[in-house]
């Protein structure tokens, strides 16, 4: 017997008894309408890299023919099983199959069949189809966009070679063509101009150059007058196709920018214009088509388009500029110079230090109950080979102490980075390794980071150690360490809810790879993250689904990923409403995901989303969790996802209990909790202090996950949020480990760049510099609350005090009233010093204006 039936016949005996007999009744009535792979980062005993393809299908048979059965899914290449997958029909003729592989995969043909049997054993329905590994990509036919809310215009942005295709419909058919235009808003979206070839219902036209630049004003007015073409020319009654194919060539752009909807309130600019098709037919007869850019949801398109990879990578060279060192004797004799700089402040392999960052000592204020970034650097001047660092207790009054073991120590290791996908990189220091020593050779500063945590039982006052520096090759020195902590005791915000949003620790709980063993590392790594997000000011969990939904086979919901958010949650101390996302789960995710909108059915999905709320709360009560708050859908920016969105609030709500938020502010009384984007926020006007609503609105801010300037990481979730007097502040993709693009540690092995502020390790996360950043920016508004609290305290005993603490909590929210944009890469105003004379004053009016 071959190796494939053996795998086979495995596979059949270990999904099901079913005997199969003669197809007799067979159809084909199978459609695919997605598929994808994605990399998957999991990890165990070592980090562990897979990958998994999400094939979306459905069938016209009747779900009473084939209730309580299965769709049996086999993966194969070169003849030999690779992969397969069940999966079980209860509520619909339709579902996905994961198919799970090695994180290598060979190039070449895939083969996929699907086999639907009835409860009774038979092979009712069945699909075969091949794919190219080139075609499995980690987005279904994301190369085409189109952006709602981008100012002026809204535009379709088309990434990669390939074509654009427009189905138009005409009430009368048209011939002996004698002219044909073709007008539109259109550039390529770069700095390069591109090539367009033109076709009409699969006949070329030829075609036209495409202006380069990101400025909407380019207005493409094409005519063909070539007889000889126009001749083989006409419009159907019906549907036509108009055809736009983006050319490679030399110095051309990757890409088509075609503008929509005017999203300006400036009067200068123009209006929005649709695609017009202008074509002069017999006895000079006129006709004008209009095809709108994108329309309602952008259904009158469909596009083939490949994005090829950077041909080469560039390095950009960052911080290189600076002045020599002058070396003292003690430089020469010891072999490097110690320096400090604030955390926010990046140090490079290359980074010379300045007279003035020569740190002889190192010291820190603090309160009770937090943790405080402090960091030294070392510039070597001859190699020094491994260097250790340890700290000491730290030694206060009565000899009251903070153990070593509450001062972590890490090394700022430096990655590659990227901005999107294209080919420039920058290394930046980026990661925190949790790591006491390094190899440092000659002229390769290094730099290490302390991270002190005093916990609610140390008592405040001064407290002294060391930090010893211990090299192989060279001697060893000893800095003086020196930490303050002061009266006062960091508590959460009320009402200010904090979390990353839609993330995937428990993700892998609910797929068949792993043994019971490591079921369990799953589980205690995702209570790691938990216990990482608590320790860094976020005060509940906001968890995804896996990518797609599975019955068991008695009918029940498989649901292993959300009992173990809730029972981690418990875990780690979480007490307020636990959001958990499900739009995978009732096929509302956006088209190039899994589990999306293709296969959506509001006769299936809105009773599916009943049920799961129901079956979630019923968990819940079970095992005595948090409470819950339930998000169905994800940006419903387009009409039907809008709809969408509307329906699924309205059920959702008809289950005793349920809470609902979303990613938008449609809804009315139906939605509890907004998020808005950065684009679609609602700022509060100067000088107003309270936001009025109904609901409670908050924002998600994607750009602190990975922008160059950790100090804006710390603005968001600090001064920003307290300013605009928002409910919550959270950020998408704290570690996307389900679609890792490529090795989390290697940005430039994907397509797209890594998106973490904390990475994946067995040890726990390893954080960045802008998730050490987002927890300064909570405690620094944690410390404006207690003065808030203070205020409201003294009130009655001391108002004029407290009106001049009130001018000054006043005089900082006039300093937020700025674009913020404008520091997500450099500080602007909003300096490291800025940031610590804040917090000084603000201490100060605590303990010195009100004599605490």
């Amino acid at each position: 017997m071959k190796k494939s039936s053996v795998s086979l016949f495995i596979f059949i005996m270990f999904f099901s008894s079913i005997v199969f007999p003669q197809e007799t009744h067979l159809k084909n009535t199978i459609t695919v309408p997605s598929y994808l792979l994605r990399d998957r980062a999991v990890v165990l005993d070592s980090l562990v890299m897979k990958k998994l393809m999400y094939v979306s299908f459905k069938s016209a048979l009747p779900l009473s023919s084939i209730k309580g059965g299965a769709a049996l899914g086999t993966l194969s290449h070169q003849e030999g099983l690779t992969a397969y997958d069940t999966t079980y029909f209860s509520d619909e003729s339709a579902g996905n199959l994961g198919f799970s592989l090695p994180y290598n995969i060979s190039e070449g043909t895939y083969h996929l069949d699907i086999q639907i049997v009835n409860a009774e054993g038979n092979v009712l329905d069945a699909f075969s189809g091949d794919y190219d590994r080139s075609e499995l990509g980690p987005y279904f036919k994301r190369s085409i966009q189109f952006w709602d809310f981008t100012t002026p215009y809204a535009h379709l942005d088309c990434r990669g070679y390939g074509n654009i295709t427009y189905h138009f419909s005409s009430d009368e058919h048209l011939t002996g063509l004698q002219g044909l235009g073709i007008a539109a808003r259109m550039s390529t979206g770069s700095d390069l101009p591109g090539l367009i070839e033109v076709q009409l219902n699969g006949i070329s036209l030829g075609g036209f150059s495409l202006p380069g630049g990101y400025p909407p004003e380019n207005m493409i007015d094409w005519q063909l007058n070539d007889d000889d073409i126009l001749s083989h020319l006409n419009i159907q009654k019906g549907e036509n196709q108009l055809s736009l194919i983006l050319k490679p060539g030399k110095e051309s752009s990757v890409g088509l920018r075609i503008y929509s909807t005017r999203n300006s309130s400036d009067p200068e600019i123009d209006g929005a214009v649709p695609i017009t098709l202008r074509v002069i037919s017999g006895s000079a007869k006129q006709s004008v088509f209009t095809i709108p850019v994108w329309g309602e949801d952008g259904e009158h398109i469909s596009s083939k388009l490949t994005i090829p990879p950077p041909e080469f990578f560039i390095q950009q060279l960052t911080g290189r500029e600076q002045q020599p060192l002058p070396l003292n004797d003690e430089d020469v004799q010891k072999g490097y110079v110690v320096f400090s700089r604030d955390f926010q402040r990046y140090v490079y392999p290359w980074t010379i230090p300045a007279e003035e960052e020569r740190a002889e000592s190192l010291s820190v204020k603090m309160g009770q109950n937090d943790f405080e970034p402090l960091t030294f650097s070392i510039y070597p001047i001859r190699d020094l080979g491994d260097v250790r660092v340890s700290v000491s207790d730290l030694v206060g009054l009565g000899g009251h102490k903070i153990p070593s073991q509450d001062i972590q120590v890490h090394v700022v290791k430096t990655m590659k980075k990227r901005s999107g996908s294209g080919g420039e990189y920058s290394l930046v220091p980026r990661l925190l390794d949790r790591a006491n020593h390094a190899s440092i050779p000659i002229d390769y500063t290094t730099r290490f980071w302390l991270t002190v945590h005093a916990d609610s039982t140390i008592l405040p006052g001064s407290y002294s150690g060391s930090i010893q520096i211990d090299a192989d090759k060279e001697v060893s020195s000893t800095i003086p360490l020196a930490v303050k902590v002061l009266p006062i005791e960091l508590e959460p915000v009320p009402g200010i809810e904090y979390s990353m949003c839609m993330s995937y620790e428990f993700y892998e709980l609910d797929s068949k790879d792993w043994t019971a063993r490591e079921r369990e590392k799953i589980y205690r790594d995702g209570v790691d993250i938990f216990r990482d997000y608590k320790n860094h000011g976020m005060s509940t969990v906001n968890v995804a689904s896996p990518f797609y939904f599975q019955w068991n086979k008695d009918g029940s919901a498989k649901m292993e990923h959300f009992k173990a958010m809730i029972l981690g949650a418990k875990e780690v101390g979480f007490t307020d409403p636990v959001n958990w996302y499900f739009g995978h789960y009732i096929q509302t995710a956006k088209g190039q995901h899994p589990g999306n909108i293709r296969l959506y059915d509001p006769r299936v999905h809105l009773k599916r989303a009943k049920f799961l709320v129901k079956t979630a709360l019923d968990l819940n009560r079970q095992l005595d969790g948090p409470p819950l708050v339930f998000m169905p859908i994800d940006e419903p920016r387009i009409a039907s996802r809008q709809k969408m969105a509307l329906d699924l609030f309205k059920e959702i709500k008809k289950v005793p209990g349920a809470r609902v938020m979303s990613t938008t502010d449609i809804g009315g009384k139906n939605l509890d909790i907004e998020y808005n984007s950065q684009r679609h926020r609602k700022p509060l006007p100067p000088g107003v202090k309270e936001r009025k609503s109904d609901r409670r609105v908050c924002e998600y801010n994607n750009t602190a996950i990975q922008c160059l300037n950790p100090a804006y990481s710390r603005y968001i979730y600090g001064y920003y949020t307290w300013r605009q007097d928002l409910d919550g502040m959270s950020s998408w993709g704290p570690g996307t480990t389900q679609n890792s693009r490529g090795d989390p540690f290697e940005d430039l092995d994907s397509e797209f760049s890594d998106w973490f502020i904390f990475f994946p390790h067995p040890g726990g996360p390893l954080p960045t510099p802008n998730w050490e950043a987002v927890r300064e920016g909570i405690d620094d508004i944690r410390y404006i609350y207690q003065l808030e609290k203070l205020c409201s305290q003294k009130s009655a005993e001391n108002p004029e005090e407290v009106a001049k603490a009130e001018q000054f909590l006043d005089e900082i929210r006039s300093m937020c009233d700025f674009d913020e944009g404008k520091i997500t890469d450099d500080f602007g105003d909003w300096t490291p010093e800025r940031f610590d004379s804040i917090r000084e004053k603000v201490v100060s009016w605590y303990f010195h204006k009100f004599k605490q």
